[in-house]
């Protein structure tokens, strides 16, 4: 019997129909202008983790970070005021007299007049030359811990116009500060802390280092009590009565990231992650309270008598600390959590918000607005298809199908793994379940998905890609593999290339598969004109971390985790060079270009961005028509749309390029489709050709065994 698979361009997120070595743009639609080198924003919805919050204790007005933005509520009813949407992410807020002061990132200091909470306005902005990280005031005094770059000074006696009175160099990477006296504490990840004499801001002057302290994230003091959380390294106590020379007294066991103490500096309370909030006596540094929270303890802030939890992914806790041994808690905050993976229909806008589930947004006006949200399991990406959403929902999620429409669960599969990644192709989900491989759901009642096979692959599967009958998985530290799936029901493995990296994210555009490679091993390029035998074609290095791909109009666009977003150009393949990039706030998990040109890109803790490129691809009729073709045993299907009306033809050659079959075909306006009988052919590769009434090309590889 003759089987028959395949691999042909798919009509769906790739843009362009013309071979790869054609594709172009097909007009300038604006000339705005650039930023990030080629790359502008159009768009975002930058709310997303809860790492640092503030209280205005006068007003009861809550200054809440929220990934690339601030949410402003009002105690003790948590009623939303006003949001505040910044281009950095938010590490740290502080609000003094009217204003609010921003550690917002690459984006330096920003400070807001917040008088009227429900109308802030920005009114002086600092680009810092580091990572603005924590800010500490002291009297009209305001420290900025900038990262590598050490901390900046300002004087903030006039709180609308910050003046810069000094600066202080680091070892390490300078993350919080505490001062006593004129004495100045800097902790330094890796590096331990520092001590300076600040008696003079604008010429301090280092005291001495102490690094045997290790990885020091936050500090706070208590009379002559230095308290330094390094993490999993616990809570380090020391006495620095003596500045000169501080003397550890004891370590507390914690998971802490940041302390602080009550107002009669009595108690510490210790962000310990995931024990909640523990509390120590700050003169007997005994074990007097713990505090459970709903999600994990990133850090504390105590205001007057209220402290301030933020929780990462899970949102902000307010708890009264009258009676600082047992606090009791005024209200709960959500954040909305992280963002691993977004992408659009055209008009709205689907996002796999991890613990937070999937978020629909409606995007016909300039900005996107979050419409609904639904939880199950941990939701890694989502798969818009033919009226539904599919969701790799994770360990305790797997396949979950929801209505596009109504956004209610249709029905879901327990994959025995952890759901990463998922493509649906016809009548099948296919589910990169981890270590269990990938899971082949047979999806054509959604209500009732039912697993037909599985494929075991031998590394851990991150993301799949379906194009005509192959299914390109990417596996880790096993790099892609290559299965034939012409029968759904029995996967069989016909290729594989190692990939030197992690191979994270995968994107198939016959004659090449494009990984993301983690690991520092960037974008690569896989020839699979013959999928038994594929070889590395060309390669690219990024600067961070690959994690997904997507190739539109003949470039790449990679989610480069900490490297933000890049674009390579690859109309010279092999050489790829880079056209542009974004540098995102935080660590861009994903990437999806729609047939308008509109770069979709998850940025975990910050939401996500909506980014063009200048020479937008503008949407026209001949552009987004198409046909894809799917391989039976002795046939093939052409599933076709099209604007223009006009004869399509269909061309198989033999890899020696002689023509074996042609044939020809009238089509309408519309949808429809064409069968093609495809049993004389003999066993072995050949390449497909399908030209469209409108001139657009569609190539593929098959093979008959």
């Amino acid at each position: 019997m003759l089987l028959i698979m395949g691999a042909v361009e798919v009509c769906g997120d790739i843009g362009t129909l013309t071979p790869l070595s054609a594709r172009r743009g097909c007009c300038d639609v604006y000339n705005p202008l650039l930023d990030s080198s080629n790359v502008i924003s159009l768009s975002k919805y930058p709310f997303g983790a809860n790492l640092t919050a503030d209280l205005d204790p006068a007003t009861n007005t809550v200054f809440m970070g929220v990934g690339g933005g601030i949410r402003i509520y009002s105690l003790p009813s948590a009623s939303l005021i006003s949001e505040i949407k910044t281009d950095g992410v938010v590490m740290d807020v502080l609000y003094h007299s009217g204003h609010l002061y921003v550690a917002n990132g690459l984006e330096g200091l920003l400070v807001y007049d917040v008088s009227d909470p429900s109308s802030p306005s920005l009114v002086y902005s600092y680009d810092s030359p580091g990572f603005a990280k924590r800010l500490n005031l002291y009297g009209t005094t305001l420290f900025l811990s900038d990262g590598e770059f050490g901390v900046k000074v300002f004087d903030v006696s006039s709180p609308g116009s910050p003046t810069l009175v000094g600066a202080i160099s680091v070892m390490g990477d300078a993350s919080g500060v505490a001062l006593n006296g004129n004495v100045l504490y800097v902790a330094e990840v890796s590096s331990g802390f520092s001590v300076y004499d600040v008696s003079d801001l604008s010429s301090p002057s280092l005291i001495t280092r102490v690094t045997s302290a290790g990885s020091v994230l936050n500090l706070s003091l208590s009379g002559n009590r230095l308290f330094a959380s390094t993490g999993t390294g616990g809570t380090k106590v020391y006495d620095v009565s003596t500045p000169t020379s501080p003397a550890l007294l004891t370590a507390v066991s914690t998971s802490a990231r940041t302390t602080d103490v009550d107002p009669a500096y009595s108690y510490v309370y210790v962000a310990d992650m995931p024990a909640g909030i523990n509390i120590y006596d700050a003169s007997t540094l005994s074990h007097v309270g713990n505090v459970p929270t709903y999600g994990v303890a990133y850090s504390t802030k105590v205001v007057g008598n209220y402290m301030l939890v933020s929780e990462d992914i899970a949102g902000l806790e307010i708890y009264d600390i009258s009676t600082p041994m047992s606090p009791s808690l005024v209200t709960y905050i959500e954040a909305e959590g992280c963002f691993y993976d977004v992408k659009s229909d055209g008009i709205n806008v689907y996002a796999a918000a991890g613990s937070k589930g999937i978020k629909f947004f409606d995007y016909s006006s300039s900005d996107p607005v979050k419409v609904d949200e639904v939880r199950g399991g941990y939701a890694f990406e989502v798969f818009p298809y033919d009226g539904k959403v599919y969701v790799a929902a994770g360990r305790l999620g797997g396949l979950r199908i929801y209505d596009a429409t109504t956004h209610n669960l249709l029905g879901s599969y327990d994959t025995p793994g952890s759901a990463e990644g998922v493509f649906v192709s016809g009548n099948y989900a296919y589910v990169a379940d981890g270590l269990y491989g990938v899971r082949i759901i047979d999806v054509s009642d959604p209500t009732s998905p039912t697993e037909v096979a599985y494929y075991d692959s031998p590394g851990q599967a991150h993301r799949v890609f379906v194009e005509g009958n192959l299914l390109y998985v990417a596996d880790g530290s096993e790099g892609l593999r290559i299965v034939d799936v012409s029968d759904p029901t029995s996967p069989v493995e016909i290729g594989a290339y190692n990939t030197p990296g992690t191979a994270m994210g995968v994107f198939a555009l016959f004659p090449y598969v494009f990984l993301a490679d983690g690991g520092a091993s960037g974008l690569r390029v896989i020839d699979v004109s013959d999928p038994t035998s594929p070889y590395e074609y060309a390669h690219y290095m990024t600067p961070g971390e690959a994690k997904d791909v997507k190739v539109f109009a003949n470039r790449a666009y990679v989610a480069d985790g900490v490297g933000g977003m890049r674009i390579y150009d690859l109309s010279s393949l092999p050489t790829i060079t880079e056209f542009g990039y974004y540098d995102t706030p935080w660590s861009s998990q994903s990437v999806f270009v729609d047939y308008s040109g509109r770069i979709f890109v998850a940025d975990l803790s910050a939401g996500f961005l909506v980014l063009t490129v200048p020479q937008a691809v503008s949407v026209s009729e001949s552009y987004v028509e198409g046909a894809s073709i799917r391989f039976y045993k002795n046939s093939a299907e052409i599933l076709f749309s099209t604007s223009v009306p006009g004869r399509a033809t269909v061309s198989v050659y033999s890899k020696d390029g002689r023509r074996v079959l042609h044939t020809s075909f009238k089509l309408r306006k519309g949808t429809g489709s064409k069968t093609l009988d495809l049993s004389s052919l003999a066993k072995g590769i050949y390449y497909v050709k399908v030209r469209m009434p409108s001139g657009n090309v569609k190539t593929g590889v098959l093979i008959a065994r």
